[in-house]
Formats: C-alpha cells, structure tokens, sequence
C-alpha cells in the first residue's frame, strides 16, 4: 500500500496523506476483526484500546529502523477540540515500512464522528515527551466503525463474529488478500485521479527520473502555463530573475547581455556608488557609460591602457567636458593637463549633400608636438585646404586671418574691405623704405630724400630745397604712424617707416629763421633737417609741409609738421 509518489516520512506531502489514508483503512479492518474475535472470550472484558497499524515511507523506499509518534484524537477533521489526551509512542519498530501501535483515548467513542492526528520523527533518543523535531501529517484521518464497535460491549444482545464471509480477521489485515478495482468514487477526495482535475493544497514533490541524467517530470504540451512560478532554478528562486512586463533590478557586480532590446532601463547603485554598464567587443570591454559616487555622468573608453574618459557632464555644474573630467564652461573641449599624450581642444564642424559636396572646419586649440612655438593656438580652419583661416598665436597673441604665422597683432594675407577704418595708435600714413646708409646716424623725425643711385630707396636729406624731398622717418616723440604700407618681396619694401603725409614730429635746424605755425618747411643743409622755406623761388617740388608748433630762430628741435609733399 506505499504512496504513488513517496517522499520522506518528516516532510508534509500529500503522497504521505495517501499513505497514511490507506494505512487507517488497514487499521478498520484490523481492529474491527480484533474486537469481534475478542467477543468470543466474554470472561476478558474488553478495553478502550486498539491497535494502530500502518506502512511508512522514507526516501522513495518502504522505512526500516527506529521511529517516535504522537497520537491525538479530533472532534473535526481541521479545527475542533482535541478528545481525550495526547499519545506519545516512542521507539516505534518501522520493518519494511511496517509498524503496529496500541492506542487507548479512553471512552472517547460514543457515536460521534472522530479524527486521528498523527506526528512523526526519526528517533534521535530523546524521550517522546520532548515535543521539537515531530512534522504533523495532514489531513486529520477520520476514524471510522471499527474502533467505535468497543462502544457496542454493554450490547448484552450482540453475538461474536469470528468469520466474516467465511474468513477470519487475519484474512483482511493481509493486503496481499485484497484484490480487484477499487472505484474512484470510493478514494478519498485527497487522491488526485487521471480523470479529473485536481488542486493542489500541499506541496508535491517528484522524484521521478534518474538522477542526473533526466528530468523528475515532463509535460507534454507547447502551451504556456499561465502564473506558473518556478521556485528553485539552477538553485535560485524566482526573484533572483529578470521578468518581462516589470521593473528589474540587478544586483550583481557584473551582468552580461549578448543582446538586449529595450524601451527603457535604469541601472540603480543600491550604496549610493558608481553604476556603469559596459559594452564589449567579443570578450575585451571596449566602452563604459558611468555615473560617479558624485553623480556626474561619463562616457569611458576601456581600450587605452588607462582608461581615458571622453565625455563628461558635472552634476554640480551642469557642464559638459569633452577630453576633460572638470569642464570650467557649459562646453569644455580639450584638457589641459592630459593623463596621458596630448590633448587637442578642437571641434569639427562639417556639412555635406548627397552629390559628393562638402565642407569641414576644425575650431579649438590644436597641438600637435607640445610645442609653445608652434602649438597651443587658437585656430579656425578649413580642414581640406592648407593654412588656417584664423588664427591666434598663443606666444605673441598676434591675430592672422588668412596667415597661420601672424607677425602683427592683426596679420591678413588678403584684402581688407570696410566702411570705415579708425585708427588710433599713430597719426600719419607711412610707407617702408631702405635708406642708403651714411656717416650720420637715423633717428625718426630725419627728412629723407629720393636715392637715385638705389632704386625704390631712400636717403638721408643734406642741402637745401632738395626737390627730390620725400617724406619723414615716423616714430618720433611718441606719435607712431597709424597705417604702414609695404610689399615684401619687391621694391616697394624695405624697414624704416616713413611718413608720407599725416602728422609727425620732425627735426628742424632755425639757424636763420624761427618757425611758427604755418610755415612752409623744406630741407636745409643740416643733414636729415628741416627749415623755413624763406625763398618762394626756390620752394616749388622742396616743401614737406606745414610747421603747427614753433621753434625759436637759433635752435634745434623738434616741430610738429603736417606732412603735405608739393
């Protein structure tokens, strides 16, 4: 009589109900045959006793060894009082899973309906009045005729029946005498049939199959079962996995996806620490996307032997560094302390249609060899033609347009067109020119004349009314000239600026005549000085231009002349 699905006899299944189900049947026919046999010798009155027989299960296999039961009797089969006291049976004999036990609750059979409860350990050697360690088989078993015959002794009318259907009482306590089918209307409600459906109150266990080789069960059917929960998977319950439909949270340190599709995800860091997912190529992680214990966010490239973060947002700040971890502006391009090699603020900018056209322009701070020289400067360029349109020299601070090597503070290679042109550095229009060296020194404020003898130059002035007159070295006395005119490379080059008209200082030799404001001046035989043009015969083509200061008659020094060459 062993359970369809045995299971150990500690745990609570419903294939130990079975068992015991079918172990109470035995005990009916048992004690009923025991009580109408014991009728026959009337001078033994009997007891309120009788004998508990049943077949126990452990492991899959019929019980063999030692065990400790308590017994106690039920006025209903799940609540209800409990009748008469609780009986405690110690080193039950289990023997190819048979055991037989006296129960006496006393005159607790009196035509009510009763249930027996029964609890079950391995004997450990405690004494069976020690309560810890017994698992309560369910349900309560209802005790049915047999037992409650004893309430029929005081029937002085009843006879003894020593064979039922020609058969003794030994006959049907031996389940080998048993045959036939059994209908499912006569099984208890607790066994599940083939027929029907069945629910299922307790926990099942199936031990079926070979021990790691093949599954305890299978299912024959494609069809998903609906609210199914797997309790144990690869040693793990259902909450240590990832569902569908639902928000999940990862809790391990590193989480592997070959593919993943989402809508929307959240990595959360539980401690308040980093959350980074990683991306991989093959097995080498290639980039990471982090957020600090700080909160900033960062986008980390894995390849370099260091890892170097190119792109990052200041959760403090709000800005977003590129190439920098500590943006000082909403956009930040370049560091300028690199961990490692060097760092490049440069951004491209760049369009393009569909037949083939395009243009890109760099923008930023280029370097290249961390050369002071050379590097470090701001530029704008074309990246498809050579040179820079723009550019800013981090050394000298010179401005190029159109020059990659400004050598003044605004260099064009090109032509410059505007409305209006102020100036306010110098105050006379110059041109540069080479002048022929001689004995005296150049000084600015010297006139200087055409060199015939040098093409395109200059030399120092030393006679009077010279018309070959042609202008005054720029510069002195502060006043610098406000626009430089020259050519390099041709004859209309060369490097001492000279004023051909504006304002400048010069100096004059009043030997003869004072200066006063207005004067025409011309050359005088004081060489690189001006004097008063006295002699209008001589004046036309030698005139500089006008005195606006004066000079007392005998000295030397310097007038502001208003250059005018006529």
């Amino acid at each position: 009589m062993t359970a369809p699905h045995p299971a150990p006899a500690d745990s609570h299944t419903p294939d130990k109900e079975r068992t015991m189900n079918r172990s109470i049947r035995r005990l009916l026919t048992a004690a009923g045959c025991t009580m109408l046999a014991g009728h026959a010798a009337l001078a033994q009155p009997l007891t309120t006793a009788f004998t508990y027989q049943g077949e126990l299960s452990a492991g899959g296999s019929l019980a063999s060894g030692t065990y400790d039961m308590r017994f106690t009797l039920w006025s209903d089969a799940a609540a209800g009082g409990q009748q008469g006291a609780s009986l405690c049976s110690d080193n039950i004999a289990v023997v190819n899973g048979t055991f037989a036990v006296s129960l006496d609750f006393g005159s607790q059979f009196a035509g009510q309906r009763r249930w027996l409860q029964v609890e079950v350990r391995t004997d450990t050697g405690a004494a069976c009045a020690a309560g810890t360690g017994f698992s309560t088989l369910a349900p309560r078993q209802e005790v049915t005729v047999a037992p409650h015959a004893s309430f029929a002794i005081s029937a002085s009318s009843a006879n003894n029946a020593t064979l039922f259907a020609g058969q003794p009482a030994s006959f049907y306590l031996n389940a080998a005498n048993l045959t036939g089918t059994l209908s499912d209307v006569r099984l208890s409600p607790n066994i599940p049939t083939l027929s029907s459906s069945s629910v299922w109150t307790g926990i099942p266990a199936f031990n079926g199959g070979v021990s790691g080789t093949s599954a305890p069960f299978s299912v024959d059917s494609t069809n998903l079962v609906a609210n199914l929960n797997a309790d144990q998977l690869d040693s793990l319950d259902s909450t240590a996995f990832a569902r569908i439909g639902i928000s999940n949270t990862f809790t391990g340190v590193t989480n592997t996806f070959n593919a993943i599709t989402v809508d929307s995800a959240r990595v959360t860091s539980a401690t308040g620490g980093t959350a980074f997912i990683d991306f991989y190529d093959n097995t080498t992680a290639r980039w990471r996307v982090a957020k600090s214990t700080t909160n900033d966010f960062s986008l980390i490239d894995l390849a370099p032997a260091t890892d170097v973060t190119r792109f990052f947002v200041s959760a403090s700040t709000g800005n977003i560094g590129i190439g920098n971890t500590s943006p000082q502006r909403p956009l930040h391009v370049g560091n300028v302390a690199p961990a490692t090699g060097n760092s490049q603020g440069l951004m491209r900018f760049a369009s393009g249609a569909s037949t083939g056209n395009f243009r890109q322009f760099d923008v930023g701070v280029r370097n290249i060899s961390n050369n002071p020289a050379t590097d470090y400067d701001f530029i704008i360029n074309d990246a498809d033609r050579a040179g820079d349109e723009f550019h800013i020299s981090w050394e000298t601070g010179n401005v190029g347009i159109g020059t990659s090597t400004p050598a003044q503070k605004l260099d064009v290679a090109g032509t410059v067109r505007c409305h209006v042109v102020e100036i306010t550095g110098g105050a006379d229009l110059s041109e540069k020119f080479n002048i022929t060296p001689c004995n005296t020194p150049l000084q600015p404020g010297m006139v200087v004349c055409i060199d015939a003898a040098n093409a395109g130059a200059l030399r120092l002035a030393n006679a009077a009314y010279d018309k070959t007159v042609a202008g005054i070295i720029a510069g002195a006395n502060g006043v610098q000239p406000g626009m430089i005119l020259s050519q390099p490379g041709t004859l209309a080059s060369g490097d001492v600026p000279v004023a051909l008209t504006g304002r400048v200082w010069a100096l004059v030799d009043a030997a003869t005549s004072p200066v006063t404001a207005g004067d025409m001046l011309t050359t005088s035989d004081t060489p690189g000085h001006l004097m008063v043009a006295a002699d209008h015969a001589r004046v036309p083509g030698a005139v500089v231009g006008k005195a606006m200061t004066s000079l007392a008659q005998g000295q030397r020094g310097y007038v502001l002349v208003l250059v005018n060459l006529h």
